[in-house]
């Protein structure tokens, strides 16, 4: 990266759960839209269910793994399946949860981010999460293809870029 910004790795291994995270900020002339990039790898031997509490951004994740379950916390008979998804301002929170492996990579963009770069409107997708070839049409498999194939984080990072 041209600005010299390092990838920092975090892992953690019970045995029945595990992961390994890596994180980089993008790029400067990015920043105004993306607050960073977070790539993963998990793996449970149990459902893996994760509360995931409101916050001020938009996150858009790609998973190159299993569907991920998404619940909304204040309709929890409701459930949607996602593999790749943008999630929009939440005004309750919401569990994701899924069983075995999981990989992926997850972009937070910046409200004035997601407008900017996704042509999308807040109102839109409040409470929701739209499935990314919703989002991106023909261009989101492509996408993940793409990610998947880079040779390491420090690539499908660049690739973000």
């Amino acid at each position: 990266m041209a600005d010299g910004s390092s990838v920092s790795i975090s892992r953690h291994d019970t045995g029945a759960h595990s992961w390994a995270m890596a994180s980089r900020a993008p790029e400067p002339r990015l920043r105004s839209c993306v607050t960073d990039y977070v790539g993963y790898r998990e793996s449970a031997q149990r459902p893996m269910r994760r509360l995931q509490a409101p916050f001020a951004g938009i996150p858009m994740i790609l998973t190159f793994g299993p569907k991920i379950d998404i619940i909304n916390g204040d309709r929890a008979a409701a459930r949607d399946t996602h593999r790749s998804f943008l999630a929009g301002l939440h005004d309750v929170h919401v569990f994701t949860e899924y069983l075995g492996d999981q990989r992926g990579l997850q972009v937070n963009f910046t409200l004035f981010g997601a407008y900017r770069l996704l042509n999308i409107a807040m109102s839109d997708i409040a409470n929701r999460c739209i499935d990314l070839g919703d989002l991106l049409g023909a261009e989101a498999p492509r996408l993940i293809d793409r990610l998947h194939d880079a040779r390491d984080w420090p690539a499908r990072f660049e690739i973000m870029d």
